[in-house]
């Protein structure tokens, strides 16, 4: 979709080591730009690169640009599509919440021809199982139904109930060229290899219940098997492992990343970091209900949500730097970038640069651990650092200035060659190192956090007192009574690219 981006994050700067996804939603697909529902249930991509979508309203088909619908109005036996599967034709088989078939082949829509003889054998209110429809190479249908076994239609018809010897099937999934059944007996789930008739399984374990959402996967030669809020974990050896999670789970699957992701109940999509499944290393759409996870043929991540339509994520490369990579002066406080490299500063008497060439720093000429960055911003590729405690100094156009004044700049803006700087009370002019000029001083603010250039003639900025204007014409500063919220402590204020100013308070 878009180019590779790289989002370096530095180690105990705030919160910004989240992810390397960073929640960068770049496009919402719902039924305001032609997704013909947004309840859905699957989301794949088939050979050619399209994006295949299935909801309770049928199935859409995207390009990259618009969508192809497919929905009972042009064609399809039910509208509920609940699963897609490519075969080894590349034809794109539909199976429908009624356990009726149909498929794409060549841009037609083909009805299966033997859904009246599914249909016979007594499955109504018994639903498809996730990830459980294949086609083999000699065009056999399998598919599982809850509490029905799977079903094996042959080309001519033939419909077979594949069931073992006092066991229910209830799951059929192929993973590298291996066929896992999941049977039931007593209350006890077993997973068999291929052949699901033998009644030696590779594993065993305690489920009261099966869900219609039960998922297999395999990953790092262990098999993952979902059970509501359960996820039993085992290998051949019969090694096996239970975890409970808060939420039940909707999906399972694995990227090219070696990422095993997980779909929530009204718990978004998750990749964990540990084995133990506590810390969190990708968390997107918090709160949601994920149905289906998709990395794409360009590494980016779709996903398919059962109220609120399909989320698509830039793929992103995720790095950070630590003490490790050369920080010693943590934690940092300030981080801004331009198209060059990115600037930041924290604790301690150096700043650190990071470019295609690797991190560097750079010390000021004091030798106490103790000062702090207060302020670091670029104007355009000029770049203004301002450290104080025990000796205050200000670095711009790569020049350090002694600060003969205590003061130094908690925040900053540039008005044409001229900076104004601001700290506590007062409002400076930045001409002369050594004698900053107060343009004003108030008794109604006592710290500043953040400015923003308004127009040619005003600054907004953010106080303990809520935001206030100065006006560099008259130079008088006077509270921005745009409202009762804006009266509070307002500890950031940035201008978006649709000019929207933005404003964060207490």
């Amino acid at each position: 979709m878009k180019r590779r981006k790289i989002i370096y994050s530095i180690a105990l700067v705030l919160t910004i080591t989240v992810s390397g996804y960073a929640q960068k939603v770049l496009k919402h697909f719902n039924v305001d730009n032609g997704l013909l529902s947004s309840e859905v249930y699957q989301v794949v991509q088939d050979h050619k690169g399209y994006i295949w979508i299935t909801t309770d309203e049928g199935v859409s088909r995207f390009n990259g640009y618009d969508f192809k619908n497919y929905s009972a109005e042009n064609g399809l036996p039910e509208s509920t599509v609940l699963e897609i599967f490519e075969d080894y034709k590349k034809r794109m088989w539909f199976v429908m919440i009624t356990n009726e078939l149909a498929y794409i082949e060549n841009d037609s829509l083909y009805i299966f021809s033997y859904n009246n003889d599914i249909q016979k054998r007594n499955l109504e209110g018994y639903y498809p199982l996730k990830k459980s429809f294949y086609v083999d190479s000699s065009d056999n249908v399998y598919f599982g139904i809850y509490y029905k076994n799977i079903l094996k239609i042959s080309p001519q018809g033939e419909i077979f109930e594949l069931k073992p010897k006092s066991k229910d099937l209830n799951l059929i999934t192929k993973i590298e060229d291996k066929y896992l059944f999941t049977s039931k007996k007593d209350g006890e789930m077993r997973i068999n290899i291929e052949n699901p008739f033998i009644e030696d399984s590779i594993h065993t374990f305690d489920s009261k219940q099966f869900s219609c959402r039960s998922i297999i996967e395999k990953f790092d030669d262990k098999y993952y098997y979902s059970d509501y809020r359960q996820l039993f974990i085992f290998d051949k050896n019969g090694t096996s492992q239970v975890v409970k999670f808060p939420q039940d789970i909707l999906w399972i699957s694995k990227d090219n990343n070696n990422n095993l992701w997980f779909g929530f109940h009204q718990g978004g999509a998750v990749v964990f970091e540990d084995s133990n499944f506590t810390k969190k290393k990708y968390h997107l759409l918090p709160g949601q209900s994920v149905t289906s996870i998709l990395e794409d043929s360009e590494k980016g991540i779709w996903v398919s949500t059962l109220y609120n339509g399909v989320y698509y994520f830039s793929p992103l490369c995720y790095g950070h730097l630590d003490k490790n990579s050369g920080i010693t002066n943590t934690p940092i406080r300030k981080i801004d970038a331009n198209k060059n490299a990115v600037y930041f500063a924290g604790l301690g008497p150096k700043y650190y640069t990071y470019n295609q060439n690797g991190l560097t720093n750079k010390y000021v000429d004091i030798q106490d651990n103790s000062i702090t960055c207060e302020e670091l911003k670029l104007f355009g590729d000029s770049l203004l650092i301002s450290f104080t405690r025990n000796g205050n100094r200000l670095i711009y156009k790569n020049q350090m200035k002694k600060l003969k004044s205590r003061s130094f700049a908690d925040a900053s803006v540039k008005i044409g060659d001229r900076l104004v700087l601001f700290h506590g009370r007062h409002i400076y002019d930045f001409l002369n190192p050594n004698v900053l000029p107060i343009l004003y001083k108030s008794k109604y603010f006592q710290d500043v956090y953040d400015a923003l250039l308004y127009n040619d003639t005003l600054i907004w900025f953010a106080t303990n007192n809520g935001i206030m204007e100065y006006n560099t014409v008259i130079k008088k500063a006077t509270e921005l009574a745009l409202s009762p919220l804006l009266r509070s402590r307002s500890n950031s204020i940035i201008r978006a690219r649709d000019s929207v100013v933005w404003i964060s308070t207490k």
